[in-house]
């Protein structure tokens, strides 16, 4: 009885492993790294897609990258923030093989150099809080500083 159970699992065992090795089979592979042009250091989270294509991968930590295609020739692309975007064509996917494929991205030339952030800082009465209060459309409690100075307690804790 034990027998019969066993060549029943083994044949399921290589019914799905054939299976599984089969479909794995009918893709290959693009793999390679993205480094940065100038400084040689390898870029994380670059995205590469086929072009055309939604479906697509992003570049891990070390840069390397692993794109599964059924077989053809592809065109992909290479884009990454403050960095121009690039395209290779005529990349040639083989059925159950890895085609190799480094990439160098240039920094654009047109990034920001920088941001400046302002703030402003009102120091209102308490009428004016009330005023607020009085106009607003929602319910809200509102202490200003004049009122929270008048409280004996050192500090809110208390």
């Amino acid at each position: 009885m034990h027998t019969v159970k066993q060549i029943i699992a083994a044949i399921f065992v290589l019914f799905i492993s054939s299976a599984v090795l089969g479909q794995s089979n009918a893709t290959g592979r693009l793999s390679g790294k993205v480094i940065d042009s100038a400084t040689t250091q390898t870029l994380a989270g670059v995205s590469i897609a086929q072009k055309g294509s939604t479906r697509g991968i992003a570049s891990i930590s070390d840069g390397s990258y692993f794109l599964t295609l059924p077989p053809g020739n592809y065109t992909i692309r290479f884009s990454y923030s403050g960095y121009a975007t690039k395209e290779i064509s005529g990349i040639v996917i083989k059925k159950g093989e890895t085609a190799f494929l480094d990439i160098a991205l240039a920094q654009k030339e047109d990034t920001l150099t920088g941001v400046v952030v302002t703030a402003t800082r009102s120091r209102e009465a308490q009428s004016a809080v009330y005023n607020r209060q009085k106009i607003s459309a929602a319910a809200s409690d509102g202490i200003s500083q004049e009122l929270i100075s008048k409280t004996p307690d050192i500090d809110g804790a208390q």
